[in-house]
């Protein structure tokens, strides 16, 4: 069974995403957790975004070919691959955290251009009832003139 046990649901800086991945990893690392899953929307265009779920940690490895010779590499592949995974995670975590982001921009556009159309159509309506209310009071007022007219030339 699955338990949120932190949400950062409101704005979180892209450039800092610092502390949201130190407490996975940390929780991760400290074995808290045996697996770390974030929930975001993925942008797909500009009028879908879909639900997804990526996990973090820990991270699918697929491995190579086996190796055929001996490289003598510094600093240690361990130290190397540690690090590349650090900024493989926490570039994995902004990118969820941008799909997000442009997903909600995208649907907040949509929201205000289908505000702007539907106050567009309330005001072409709008002006039509008051045209077609002018127009009944300017020819009312010409037939009272027109009887008016004729009522004193009948007498």
């Amino acid at each position: 069974s699955a338990h949120i046990m932190a949400d950062y649901s409101s704005n979180i800086p892209l450039n800092n995403v610092s502390a949201l991945f130190e407490f996975a990893l940390n929780k991760y690392l400290d074995k808290t957790y045996k697996k770390i899953d974030l929930y975001h929307n993925q942008f797909v265009s500009t009028i879908q975004s879909i639900p997804v779920v990526t996990t973090l940690l820990p991270i699918k490895m697929e491995l190579g070919q086996e190796k055929t010779s001996e490289y003598l590499i510094e600093p240690s592949p361990k130290k190397i691959i540690d690090s590349l995974l650090r900024s493989f995670v926490e570039e994995k975590l902004r990118f969820a955290l941008i799909q997000s982001e442009a997903g909600e921009h995208s649907l907040r556009m949509m929201a205000m251009k289908n505000a702007t159309d539907n106050a567009t159509d309330v005001i072409y309506n709008l002006t039509m009832v008051r045209n077609k209310i002018r127009q009944e009071k300017i020819t009312s007022e010409l037939l009272d003139m027109v009887t008016a007219k004729e009522s004193v030339e009948s007498n």
